[in-house]
């Protein structure tokens, strides 16, 4: 038995190190394309907007928004892969999941103070601190801009749950 349960921890110890492994590797491929210094300074940063954040690094300015191709309220916000998603205001997440699942990929939907629900997707990257309960104020990191799921290219998918008008 001590034999049996040795083998067994060798071959867990292994399995954790290839996972602690993979996820290095995803955290590397995940990280912001090369850009300038001056750029990749600005889409590191949050951009605040009175309490309010845009919810992709770099603003308003450095991407686009569309939601003609959605026929539920929904927006997407074309950024180059890796750029930063943050919360948009406080927001608590009810439930996130940090492997792809579905259209949505990789993702989260919390709540904001106002009692709407929005959902994030395609993310490449949850960050660890975006787990169901926890409270993530205005600025605070929800994961790094990604194509998983259904997705033709690298964006943030926001969308507004359960209402059937644009808000935005």
């Amino acid at each position: 038995r001590r034999a049996a349960a040795g083998a067994r921890v060798a071959e867990l110890r292994d399995r954790l190190a290839q996972a602690e492994q993979e996820l290095a590797a995803a955290r590397d491929t995940s990280r912001a394309a090369s850009f300038s210094p001056v750029t990749s300074g600005l889409l590191a940063a949050p951009s605040y907007s009175g309490e309010y954040v845009f919810p992709v690094g770099g603003g308003p300015s450095v991407v686009s928004v569309s939601h003609d191709h959605h026929d539920y309220p929904a927006a997407d916000i074309a950024a180059p892969q890796g750029s930063p998603v943050y919360a948009f205001t406080d927001l608590v997440v009810e439930r996130s999941w940090a492997e792809p699942s579905g259209a949505c990929g990789i993702g989260a939907t919390l709540r904001a103070a106002d009692g709407r629900g929005w959902t994030f997707c395609h993310l490449s990257y949850l960050d660890p601190s975006a787990v169901p309960g926890a409270v993530l104020p205005a600025g605070a990191p929800i994961g790094l801009v990604g194509s998983t799921g259904h997705s033709t290219g690298p964006h943030l998918h926001l969308q507004l749950v359960g209402a059937a008008s644009y808000p935005q």
